[in-house]
Order: C-alpha cells, then sequence, then structure tokens
C-alpha cells in the first residue's frame, strides 16, 4: 500500500525568499546571485574598447565569470560604458582557453545601462562567453 500525503498538506513549511551570503567588503549580507544571462563573444577585435554586452533598459550587468580565448598573447581588461575599471585578467597565451569566476560578480561601476567593454594590451581578436545577470 502507499502512503497518504494528504495529513502532510497540512503542515506549514517556511522558505526564505532568497539566499544571503557574508559580504566582508561591505560587512552586510548579500543576496546569492545566479547567473541567468549568456553573452557568446564570436571574434571581436580588442585592440579598442568592444562592446561585449548591453543590458535591458534600465538593467545594471553583474558580470560573474566566463571562458575566453585570445589569438595574441594579451592582458585583457574588463571596464564599463563610462571607461572605469571592472577587472583585469591575467597575461594570456594565444588561443588557450581561459576560464574566470567573480563568484557573486562585479557590478558595472557606472550603474544602470552602463554597457561591458573589453579591452587588450595589444591587437588581438578574443572569442568565447561571458555571464551573469541583469538586475
Amino acid at each position: 500500500m502507499g502512503q497518504n500525503l494528504d495529513s502532510l498538506a497540512a503542515i506549514p513549511v517556511l522558505l526564505p525568499r532568497a539566499l544571503y551570503i557574508w559580504n566582508a567588503a561591505s560587512g552586510a549580507w548579500d543576496k546569492l546571485r545566479t547567473p541567468v544571462v549568456r553573452k557568446d563573444i564570436n571574434v571581436v577585435a580588442i585592440v579598442s574598447a568592444s562592446v561585449l554586452w548591453t543590458p535591458a533598459s534600465g538593467k545594471t550587468i553583474r558580470l560573474m565569470g566566463g571562458i575566453i580565448s585570445v589569438d595574441q598573447q594579451v592582458n585583457v581588461l574588463f571596464q564599463d560604458g563610462g571607461g572605469n575599471y571592472v577587472a583585469r585578467l591575467p597575461f594570456l597565451p594565444a588561443n588557450a582557453p581561459f576560464g574566470f569566476d567573480f563568484g557573486n560578480g562585479i557590478v558595472m561601476p557606472a550603474g544602470v545601462n552602463a554597457t561591458l567593454k573589453v579591452i587588450g594590451s595589444g591587437a588581438a581578436n578574443l572569442t568565447g562567453t561571458v555571464w551573469g545577470c541583469e538586475e
């Protein structure tokens, strides 16, 4: 015989609205985020700042990670649409995939509607995928 689960329907269950993690830098609890946006990068020249991600109107990008490759040895710098520093990756060898993870993510310093751009320390082409969320 199977169990009668009707009696369990009356048991209240408390579920958190969101999971939180401690942010030592701010000294506060932050909502744990999950990357829900993935942007494919199909050969972008990075000798000058190139846009990788434009958020939906009224949204802010939170860059959480990615896997990229460059065709020349260069450093890769991520910046927002206002030219503000977001993150720098180490000197990358040519044609070798490089994965990076920013945990709960880095919010664009320029805020709402700011694009995510990438620039290299020299002439190179970048391919790969970046991910994060828009909030």
